[in-house]
C-alpha cells in the first residue's frame, strides 16, 4: 500500500509538471507570436513611408517642382495602393 501511494503521487506529481510545462509553452509561443506582430507591422509602416519618401522624390525629380500637401498626399495613397500594401495587413490574413 506505501508503494502504492507512492507511485500514485509520483504520478500526480509528473501530470503536474507535464501540465505546468505546456502551459509555459504555451504563454511563451503566444508571446512570440505577439512580437512577430508587432515586428511585421512595424517592417509595414517602415516600407509605407519608403514608398511614400520614394514617390515624392520621383516626383519632385520628374515634376521639377515641390508638391503641394494634398498633391503629396494623393501621389503617397495612389503608390500604396498600386502597391497593394493594404494586402499586407495582418488582418486580412488567413
Amino acid at each position: 500500500e506505501i508503494l502504492q501511494r507512492s507511485q500514485q503521487a509520483g504520478e500526480e506529481a509528473r501530470a503536474q509538471l507535464v501540465g505546468e510545462a505546456r502551459q509555459e509553452a504555451d504563454r511563451l509561443v503566444g508571446k512570440a507570436h505577439e512580437q512577430i506582430e508587432r515586428d511585421t507591422q512595424a517592417a509595414l509602416q517602415r516600407l509605407r513611408d519608403e514608398v511614400a519618401d520614394l514617390t515624392l522624390l520621383a516626383t519632385q525629380k520628374v515634376a521639377g517642382k515641390v508638391l503641394s500637401g494634398e498633391d503629396h498626399r494623393r501621389l503617397i495613397e495612389q503608390a500604396l495602393k498600386e502597391a497593394h500594401l493594404e494586402d499586407l495587413e495582418l488582418g486580412t490574413r488567413g
